[in-house]
This record gives C-alpha cells, structure tokens and sequence, in this order.
C-alpha cells in the first residue's frame, strides 16, 4: 500500500505514502504513520524528521524527541548531533539540549571528534556534558554541577522541597514568638510610661532601644 519501502536501519524502515513519510517495523506494522515531509534512517535510536521545512528527532516509538525546529540536522554520532538556526550551528545531546551555543560558522562529527570552525578539534569524550543547578545560600549562590539532566531535576525537587518546609517552619516559629511577646513587650510599655518621669525623651528612647533589641533576635 506504499508508494516506497526504504532499507531497514535498527529495526525500522522508512515508508512514503502520498508524499508523506513514516516508518514500519519488519512485522510490517506502522511505528510512525506518514505524515512527515521527510525522515531520514534511524542512527543511535533516533531518526531526523522534517515537517514545515523545519526539522527535528523521533524515537523508535514515533516521539517527538526533539521537535521540528532547526533549519537542518545531522546524524547523531556518540550520543550528539549538529544542528543549524539562522546559518549557525551547535551541538544537541539526545534528549534535545543544547550542549554548545548555537554560534559556530561550521561543526562536523568525525570518527569520534568535534571539528569546530575547521580549526579547533575536540575528542568527544573530552565535551564533558554537565547539567547545572544554582543554589543560592544567603547571598551566597553556589553552582552545583551533575552528569545527567534526571539526578540534577531530583536534586533540585528535594532542595525545593526543604526550603519550602524550612520557610513554613520559620514562618511559624515568628508567628509563636510574636504571639508570646506581645503581650509582654505591651506591659512593658504601659510600665514605662507609668513611671513618674519627667524626661519624656528618655522614656521614649528606652522603649525605641528595647524595639531595636526585639527585632535583632
């Protein structure tokens, strides 16, 4: 019932139906129903897409991996890919992430190295991709650095957590210490000003300095 049956590459082979794109499996079964402008063989898992003359990825279970969004895309290889936006490039890890700003004139994967801008070459081992969580202590703000996106969203789910529990805590632990103090710092006032004293001022200080006092605690 197809107008085109690709080669299969891991399991899937590309299908054409009325100019539209998709994938079966070896049972003949549609993974991907054509709808795609183009795909491309899968490599490492994933498959590049076109669709309104943009592209992006799909998993082996039709998922938008990465959504159609780049004016152009490569293989992934070791785990990256390129991509291109505005006549510029960068590099993308498998879950979508920009790994490298989307700023170099040209990059090329190549047997195991990054070639940027035809001049600089990095072994890919050597792009140490890190996932940052910033947390901030006082004025303190402290960068917090893990080697994949789920163990830095965990961590970040408990840090929140705790503050969020911390805040509650200290929240009402003012709230019972006001209630206690109220009531003690208004007799002292009705003290003070009942006290036979013709210095006004000194009166007045005495209960600014306990304030002070009160609010340094």
């Amino acid at each position: 019932k197809y107008d085109e049956v690709g080669d299969f590459h891991e399991g899937l082979a590309l299908v054409e139906q009325n100019d539209k794109f998709g994938f079966i499996n070896k049972e003949g079964k549609e993974v991907v129903k054509p709808k795609y402008d183009f795909v491309g063989d899968f490599h490492e898992g994933l498959a590049l897409v076109e669709q309104n003359d943009k592209f992006g990825f799909i998993n082996k279970e039709g998922k938008e991996v990465v959504k159609p969004k780049y004016y152009d895309v490569g293989d992934f290889e070791k785990g990256l890919a390129r991509v291109e936006r505005y006549d510029y490039y960068g590099l993308i890890d498998k879950d979508g992430n920009e790994i490298t700003d989307i700023c170099f004139e040209d990059i090329r994967i190549s047997e195991g190295v990054i070639i940027f801008n035809e001049e600089y070459i990095v072994p890919i081992e050597n792009l140490k991709l890190i996932y940052v969580c910033l947390l901030k202590i006082k004025n303190d703000t402290r960068r917090m650095e893990f080697d994949s996106k789920e163990k830095r969203d965990e961590y970040s789910k408990i840090l929140n957590s705790y503050i969020g529990g911390r805040e509650v805590r200290m929240e009402s632990e003012v709230n019972e210490k006001k209630r206690k103090l109220e009531p003690l710092i208004k007799k002292l006032e009705e003290d003070i000003l009942s006290i036979e004293n013709s210095y006004c001022e000194d009166i007045e200080k005495a209960i600014e300095d306990y304030y002070k006092s009160y609010k340094m605690q």
